[in-house]
């Protein structure tokens, strides 16, 4: 799971974490659920908060593959959600992509984390529990 910390290694690099790690991780979310694959797309893993006692039923995040190695690796998983403007502003100041100009409901903004946030344990948990914590308010 991605909670458990691992020994970190010389001079202070993040652990790694695979794509597996990721959606059992999230899966373990109080009221997450995982939303019907798309058979266009099957590599694209959507979640979804879905509360019925505080009448939440909101998209939490979506994870795609990141680029595959000459080896047939997959290296790292990405990861998009969907937030406020104003988180979106945060967002970019920890180094998340902000992709404001994707058509949304007024007020919001893609996120998205790739390349070496993908992989970095921390990156990975802060912005998954961003994505929570908005989808639950």
């Amino acid at each position: 799971m991605i909670r458990r910390r691992t020994r970190r290694t010389s001079g202070g690099v993040d652990s790694k974490v695979t794509s597996g790690d990721i959606h059992e991780w999230v899966l373990s979310l109080p009221w997450v659920v995982e939303d019907r694959p798309d058979a266009a797309s099957p590599e694209v893993r959507a979640f979804v908060v879905d509360c019925p006692p505080l009448h939440r039923q909101r998209f939490l995040l979506a994870t795609y593959p990141a680029a595959e190695k000459a080896c047939g690796e997959i290296d790292g998983t990405h990861l998009a959600a969907i937030m406020s403007v104003e988180a979106g502003e945060a967002a970019r100041e920890a180094g998340w992509e902000v992709h404001s100009a994707v058509a949304l409901a007024a007020g919001h903004v893609l996120l998205t984390v790739e390349d070496e946030g993908a992989t970095a344990r921390n990156a990975i948990e802060t912005f998954v529990l961003a994505a929570y914590s908005y989808a639950m308010s």
